[in-house]
């Protein structure tokens, strides 16, 4: 009996299905129930013909003999199987079913590698069912030129693989299955599938997930202790609820949203009419490619980077981008200095649309990371700051607009090591070349090293510095006795 995710999974009638399961959640079991259903032509919440041309996708055949085989085999009637065809150690090449009208077996038996026709009754010349089985580490070559009617993918292939078979289902609309525990943590999947499935619901693709405790048959109280035991919460994630977190370890782990996230720019960097004042700086890096991001940055007059606004867009025209940004310009009324990737061939084009590029020193993409990661450091030992919850870094964040790059900064993560994909603590040097176009774009700016900006010259006894600084102290003052209830208790007068 199905246990209620299970269950979701094998009635949603959508033509592909994720399930992002827990290790022990029966992933393997709904798959391999879903497939027979398909196969015997006789499954209890769709319509399915009586007999399809179907495949079974592992990422390797060992783990084809040692998981699916395994639990097909308990499922399997004997009545209805005709012949398995194995290639060497046992392993499945193809399962053969006996007709659905009459009982017969096929005409003829095939034992090449890809089966592109179908099998036939020798007694009613009917099409007869027959699962082929796939490894991923074939390659995607080896998943071409056949016609199907459904395909299973247990674990996340990679994405070439989910392309190719997608296009096998084309002719018969067949469905697309993909039962996964996501031990890799925030791979490719995550934003093409998950993350889609989570913020749309109802959309074309259904994903479900399940957690090792919506298995009614196994001990509950035990697992809680097991997972108790699990120190990395990444790890806990993953193995008990089968949500992606990133394995490898963040770039900048000192990302605190109470101190670099704000909700405004504060009042004396503003004018009158609320934008930023005409002496301060303005930069907005630019991360060209298929996937377009821009930063707009005001840099202050202590070097404080705010990130004010932010552009992102996929697969559009390079004039479409330059007139995003003229209207971010335009919507606050300033004219950036406009900084690109020293080996982007685009600023040629941006020029012609009105946008001069500087180029910065050329570095490493690590060097560069270095850079950003001074601007996020907090340093706690200093109490001026503009942060609600105190610190001092140097960079600050208008959450409200600036949605890709909150997403970005938490999810931008150095590559695992080749020697173990799966091991928290053998990040490289480089980072993972995904969800980075808007860090790439603040990168640029980064390394362009911009000084801080000099106010208009006005009567002052004191130097810029002092007034600044006095500026913040007063800032940090006013949030004190505001959370003391009004008395500073320091026996400073309010300037």
């Amino acid at each position: 009996m199905p246990h209620p995710r299970q269950l979701q999974f094998l009635k949603d009638r959508r033509r592909e299905r994720w399930l992002y399961a827990a290790n022990r959640a029966g992933k393997t079991r709904v798959g391999a129930v879903e497939a027979l259903y398909h196969a015997t032509g006789s499954h209890p919440h769709r319509n399915v013909p009586e007999s399809s041309v179907g495949w079974i996708i592992s990422l390797s055949y060992e783990m084809q003999f040692n998981n699916i085989q395994p639990t097909l085999e308990q499922y399997l009637q004997e009545s209805k199987v005709y012949d398995i065809l194995k290639l060497s150690n046992d392993v499945w090449q193809h399962l053969i079913f006996r007709c659905a009208r009459c009982g017969g077996g096929p005409k003829e038996k095939r034992s090449d590698g890809i089966v592109t026709g179908v099998f036939r009754c020798g007694k009613c010349m009917r099409p007869i069912s027959h699962i082929g089985f796939k490894s991923c580490d074939q390659g995607r070559a080896k998943f071409q030129g056949a016609s199907l009617g459904w395909a299973w993918i247990d674990e996340e292939p990679p994405e070439d693989i989910r392309a190719e078979v997608k296009v096998r289902l084309w002719d018969k609309q067949g469905d697309l299955w993909v039962t996964m525990t996501p031990v890799e943590g925030t791979t490719w999947s995550y934003d093409a599938i998950y993350l889609k499935g989570e913020s749309d619901p109802n959309g074309p693709i259904a994903v479900v997930k399940a957690s090792v405790y919506d298995n009614p048959y196994l001990d509950h109280d035990a697992l809680r202790i097991e997972e108790a035991q699990i120190a990395d919460e990444a790890e806990r994630e993953i193995r008990f609820y089968g949500t992606p977190r990133a394995r490898s370890g963040v770039i900048y782990p000192e990302w605190d949203a109470a101190i670099h996230e704000v909700a405004e720019l504060p009042r004396e960097l503003l004018g009158e009419d609320l934008t930023p004042l005409k002496s301060l700086n303005a930069y907005m890096g630019i991360d060209t490619g298929s996937c377009f991001a821009a930063v707009l940055v005001i840099v202050d007059y202590l070097g404080n980077f705010w990130c004010v606004d932010e552009y992102y867009a996929v697969s559009r025209p390079i004039p479409e981008h330059a007139r995003a940004l003229h209207a971010m310009c335009q919507h606050w009324d300033v004219w950036p200095e406009f900084v690109v990737d020293p080996r982007t061939q685009h600023d040629v084009d941006l020029a012609d649309l009105g946008i001069s590029c500087t180029k910065p020193p050329a570095m490493e993409v690590r060097e560069g990371i270095a850079l950003v990661r001074n601007l996020v450091f907090i340093d706690r030992t200093r109490p001026i700051g503009y942060a609600a919850a105190g610190g001092n870094p140097s960079l600050y964040v208008l959450a409200a607009r600036m949605p890709r790059f909150l997403f970005e900064i938490r999810h931008y993560v150095w590559k695992p090591s080749p020697r173990s994909r799966m091991a928290k603590d053998t990040a490289t040097s480089e980072p993972l070349k995904r969800d980075d176009h808007v860090m790439d774009a603040l990168r640029m700016v980064a390394q362009l090293r911009p000084p801080p900006s000099v106010p208009d010259e006005v009567a002052r006894e004191k130097s810029t510095h002092e007034t600044c600084v006095d500026q913040a102290m007063k800032r940090a003052e006013e949030r004190d006795r505001a959370r003391d209830g009004g008395d500073l208790g320091d026996g400073l007068e309010d300037s």
